[in-house]
């Protein structure tokens, strides 16, 4: 019987099938990126290291591009798609071959990041069961853990619990009190007010605020970071370049000043507007806006008519160029722009002939007047 080779009786006492793995799509050229992989031999002992770490990192690109996608959504409003999201694929992979603990750490934040919403879904709950389980003084009353206490002037702090504490399962000496409200006290802090009304107010803050940092945590790697700081700016400036392009002014400023307002957000760190966007923007928009404006006067101008209501009809016609604010200007540097932009229109009139001079002289008094009703508004 030939000998068994060596590698061969080390895998199988593992329990680790490399063929089975390399089977697996994309592992052999995962292998390839190390670069102890150039003669082609690779050790059981690594094959299965490396093994784990693939399956390890594909796993948790597939879980980090969800919630990349979900919280990008969530802030301004731009769905990624694979392409776009395909950067944390390579980035993933990056790591695991240059530095596997970085996965590894980003695997342990990933965990804790699913776990914290139910965690703090549950404290709330349990909380506001004891809340509602409360009997004695129903002034202000703090949480503290499983255990409500509450303040009296004279008698300084006293404490509350019930019988049994689910957790425990037993019942609690004041002794037992003291000791666990000391150890949980710096990680929780509730409150409740308006206790008769039954309206709750208050948080797990502990675990809010561990919350929040993991999913800091989760944006915060810097390769990947940057990638996806170019890949939303660019996203952010073909929407807005859409925006300006559009008729309706009003959303467009709506929507310039929603994606603003999360230029830099706080929750996940993510820059969405590169330096220069935002004014550049503004300019934009505002030019647009002053463009639309101006044609708007220029066309009611053009297609004045005269009779029954004829200054009501004038003013309908341009009544989106006087009910929003123009760009960023506010309400008087709004009008101000309409009365300037009016004299420059009255400007485009054609010279006057005794076959239109009524007409004529007739549109200027309109639009002066138009002019002078503004100008007396605060």
């Amino acid at each position: 019987m030939p000998d068994t080779p060596r590698n061969a009786e080390r895998t199988e006492k593992a329990g680790f099938d490399s063929e089975k793995a390399l089977n697996k799509k994309g592992f052999a050229e995962f292998l390839a990126l190390h670069e102890d992989s150039a003669s082609g031999e690779v050790s059981p002992e690594d094959m299965e290291k490396r093994f784990e770490l693939f399956e390890l990192q594909s796993e948790l690109a597939v879980e980090v591009k969800e919630v990349y996608r979900k919280e990008i959504f969530r802030d301004i409003g731009i769905n990624l798609d694979t392409n776009d999201l395909s950067c944390i694929d390579a980035y993933m992979e990056d790591r695991a071959v240059k530095t596997p603990w970085e996965v590894k750490t980003m695997r342990a934040e990933m965990t804790r990041f699913k776990e914290l919403p139910g965690q703090i879904q549950e404290a709330n709950k349990e909380i506001l069961e004891l809340a509602k389980s409360g009997s004695g003084i129903l002034g202000k009353i703090k949480m503290a853990g499983e255990f409500l206490f509450a303040e009296d002037k004279n008698m300084g702090k006293t404490y509350d619990a019930r019988e049994k504490v689910e957790k425990a399962g037993i019942a609690l000496t004041l002794e037992d009190m003291d000791a666990r409200i000391a150890e949980i006290e710096d990680q929780v802090d509730f409150s409740v007010k308006e206790f008769k009304s039954g309206k709750w107010v208050g948080g797990n803050e502990s675990l809010l605020r561990k919350f929040a940092d993991v999913k800091k945590n989760l944006f915060d790697h810097t390769g990947l970071r940057k990638k996806m700081h170019e890949i939303t700016q660019a996203k952010v400036k073909a929407q807005l370049d859409a925006l300006v392009t559009t008729g309706d002014l009003k959303s467009a400023r709506k929507g310039f000043e929603k994606m603003s307002s999360v230029k830099n957000d706080t929750e996940t760190g993510l820059e969405y507007m590169a330096d220069g966007t935002e004014a550049e923007m503004t300019r934009a928009l505002n030019q647009k806006a002053e463009d639309y404006v101006g044609t708007q006067i220029y066309q009611a101008m053009e297609t004045m008519r005269f009779g029954s209501n004829a200054f009501a009809n004038l003013e309908n016609s341009i009544k989106t160029a006087l009910s929003e604010n123009i760009g960023n200007k506010d309400e008087k540097e709004s009008r101000d722009f309409i009365i300037k932009v009016i004299e420059e229109t009255l400007g485009m009139l054609p010279a006057e002939t005794p076959a239109n001079q009524r007409e004529i002289r007739a549109k200027k008094i309109m639009m002066r007047q138009l002019a002078m009703k503004l100008a007396k508004k605060v």
